[in-house]
C-alpha cells in the first residue's frame, strides 16, 4: 500500500486500537453498560430536577370518555358534517367509510370524527349499520 506516512499512522494507530479495545468491550456486562451510560449522566447534572415545567394538556373528550386513537386522518369538514346531518339512518359501515373515511377515534360502537373547531361528531353503529350521529363538544 501506497500511503502518505500520516495516512499509515493513521491506520496503525486505528487497527491498534480496535484489536486493544475489542476484547474490553466485549467482556463489558449489560450492567458495566448501565453503571457507565448512569456516572456518565450523573456528571452531567443526572440528579437535578428538571428545570423546564411542561403545562398539563388537557386530553380531549373522546380520549377522556375512553375512546382509543384510531387514525390521525379522522377529521370532519364542515360540508362533511352537513351531509351527514342529510343522511338517513340507518347507513352501512361501508358506505359512511367510503363517504367520510377513517375516524379518529373509536369506542365500542361508535366512531368519532374531529371538526377542526375541536368538537367531535360521533356515528353509532349497531352491529355494521351506521344508526345515528351527534354532535359533542
Amino acid at each position: 500500500m501506497n500511503l502518505p506516512l500520516h495516512r499509515r499512522s493513521l491506520s496503525a494507530i486505528v487497527a491498534a486500537s480496535i484489536v486493544v479495545l475489542s476484547p474490553a468491550a466485549i467482556a463489558m456486562t449489560y450492567d458495566d453498560f448501565g453503571d457507565l451510560f448512569k456516572n456518565a449522566v450523573n456528571g452531567l447534572g443526572g440528579d437535578r430536577p428538571p428545570t423546564t415545567q411542561f403545562p398539563d394538556v388537557p386530553m380531549n373528550q373522546a380520549l377522556q370518555s375512553g375512546a382509543t386513537q384510531y387514525s390521525s386522518f379522522g377529521a370532519i369538514t364542515d360540508s362533511e358534517v352537513n351531509a351527514m346531518n342529510h343522511l338517513r339512518f340507518p347507513q352501512s359501515f361501508h358506505a359512511m367509510r367510503r363517504r367520510f373515511g377513517a375516524p379518529a377515534y373509536t369506542q365500542g360502537n361508535s366512531e368519532w370524527f374531529e371538526r377542526s373547531n375541536g368538537q367531535f361528531i360521533v356515528v353509532n353503529y349497531d352491529g355494521d349499520r351506521a344508526v345515528s350521529m351527534e354532535a359533542r363538544n
